[in-house]
């Protein structure tokens, strides 16, 4: 349940959003009610109640549905289960009065090496990234999720995690068109509701 002091800091501040992590979401009731206080915090604008729930080894909800990763996803080949995954991420989020996802990730993983995307990717190749990522969002958006595509302008190809170093990609333009931006840009093209930026150095 929320407490009396995150409550005043959303009135006193006006926020707009908030993060869930898996110490907020114990347990279905206890998430709703929490969603429903925070809200209630503020009165005037909805806030923007979010989570990064992908799938696999990025999954901070303990109850519902236990999906498979999406690099799993990414070995079927299939733009329906890659809408039903979406689809299914996105009922549970919102009947838990979530409403942005972070996810899901774009990033083409072309480094067998990276130590942070591995099997948060679908696939090496950017053309099936995009056709996988955009059925996801789809799905999410169908239940009124807000999906949010990561890691902008790429974090596939990199040896060094972001979390605890600055990862450096040294390719040329012609390469990030064609295979780390790709993805985003047809994510951009269908109408995707937000981009995450990756801390990395291009």
């Amino acid at each position: 349940v929320m407490n009396d002091e995150v409550g005043s800091i959303i009135q006193k501040y006006h926020l707009g959003g908030v993060i869930l992590f898996a110490e907020n979401v114990v347990g279905t009731e206890q998430t709703a009610r929490l969603t429903d206080g925070l809200q209630k915090a503020s009165p005037k604008l909805p806030l923007l109640i979010t989570i990064d729930q992908e799938g696999g080894i990025v999954t901070r909800l303990q109850t519902g549905t236990n999906l498979p990763g999406i690099m799993a996803l990414g070995a079927t080949r299939s733009e329906k289960y890659a809408y039903q995954t979406g689809e299914i991420i996105g009922k549970e989020l919102s009947s838990l009065g979530i409403n942005v996802n972070f996810g899901p990730s774009l990033d083409a993983n072309n480094n067998a090496g990276n130590p942070v995307i591995g099997v948060r990717s679908y696939s090496s190749n950017p053309e099936l990234v995009s056709k996988l990522g955009t059925q996801t969002i789809k799905g999410l958006q169908s239940q009124n999720i807000a999906a949010t595509v990561k890691h902008f302008p790429g974090h596939g190809d990199t040896g060094t995690d972001s979390h605890y170093g600055l990862p450096i990609v040294t390719h040329d333009k012609e390469r990030l068109r064609s295979v780390e931006l790709a993805p985003f840009q047809k994510a951009i093209d269908e109408g995707v509701d937000m981009v995450m930026t990756a801390h990395v150095q291009f």
